[in-house]
């Protein structure tokens, strides 16, 4: 099904994964073997794709979605919710042969958190859907395509989209993602993951972004982007001469919580690169702090990505220093 009116706009494809995320908030996490009293449960509507999909739409982007989704209640509210924000649905596929993706996820008082997820019928993504779309959304500027899918189907929707690509990684980067990170026009990663390269638990400094983002370039990226939460990102250019630029969020914007901060980020960063091509990229990555910051703000209240701040790039500068290599 495709939205009517939407559907010959599309300008930002988002591919991967749809779930629905439990959410119990605990006191403590349980050990081994122990049983937790929730104060609080919520169930958002999730996954990386899912996620990222949800705030470039809310900020108003014209977005198409590729995946899956399974019958019964939670996957018609989902499909619902998607359209209800003029999300091109058209490779939205509802199957009855596995359920809707599920993530259930304990956060303690202390932030820390464990989460299962089930996969279900995302598992039933196919290439040649992924294809049809391409074909059909042809004047798409942007692909967003979180690293969860197979390595054999992201290797192939990456070298079929001509436009720009963002690739993104919150959990599971390792040496052996260079044949996809490669292909990316962008690639963004967390410090978790990009600590994770560089055989450390995270990175909290400058100087770890830049060896971070060596070992990223050194794997083949082209364009490196690290998000560090309350510190705000760092990216560079893998051109000569290199030079890394920090973009730390504004005074007066603070993040009480990193839950969904990172999708909230890319799917950000995708609406004000479509919105404002011809402004400069700190400028973008700016917004794409700003915006996770704001939408998870109200998370634990509100539901995740509750609303999206507007924010005008032709009125905002947001300060960034450039470091050499």
């Amino acid at each position: 099904m495709a939205n009517d009116g939407v559907e010959n706009n599309v300008e930002i494809i988002i591919i991967g994964n749809l779930s629905i995320d439990c959410i119990s908030f605990v006191p403590g996490l349980p050990k081994l073997g122990e049983s937790v009293r929730s104060y609080k449960f919520r169930a958002d509507f999730g996954g990386k794709a899912g996620s990222q999909c949800i705030v470039a739409a809310k900020l108003g982007g014209c977005c198409g979605f590729v995946g899956n989704l399974g019958t019964g209640i939670w996957g018609d509210k989902y499909f619902k919710s998607l359209e209800a924000l003029n999300v091109d649905a058209t490779f939205l596929r509802i199957n009855n042969k596995r359920p809707t993706g599920m993530t259930q996820t304990l956060i303690s008082d202390d932030e820390d958190r464990v989460a299962l997820h089930v996969n279900g019928a995302n598992d039933l993504l196919h290439i040649n859907t992924i294809e049809d779309a391409f074909a059909k959304f042809n004047d798409a500027k942007i692909l967003l395509c979180p690293l969860d899918m197979p390595k054999k189907m992201m290797l192939d929707t990456l070298t079929s989209f001509k436009a720009i690509s963002i690739v993104s990684s919150a959990s599971g980067l390792h040496t052996e993602s260079s044949d996809i990170i490669k292909l990316a026009s962008i690639f963004i990663c967390n410090a978790d993951q990009a600590g994770r390269l560089i055989a450390k638990f995270d990175i909290f400094t400058l100087n770890d972004c830049k060896v971070a983002i060596s070992k990223l370039f050194e794997m083949g990226a082209k364009i490196a982007i690290i998000t560090m939460g309350v510190l705000g990102s760092v990216y560079a250019k893998n051109e000569t001469p290199l030079e890394y630029v920090e973009v730390p969020i504004r005074r007066g914007v603070m993040c009480r919580t990193s839950y969904g901060a990172f999708d909230g980020f890319v799917g950000a960063l995708a609406f004000f690169m479509v919105r404002y091509p011809d402004h400069e990229m700190h400028q973008h990555v700016g917004a794409a702090n700003d915006v996770a910051s704001y939408t998870i703000k109200c998370a634990l209240n509100e539901g995740k990505f509750y609303r999206a701040k507007e924010i005008d790039l032709n009125k905002t500068i947001y300060p960034y220093q450039k470091y050499p290599h």
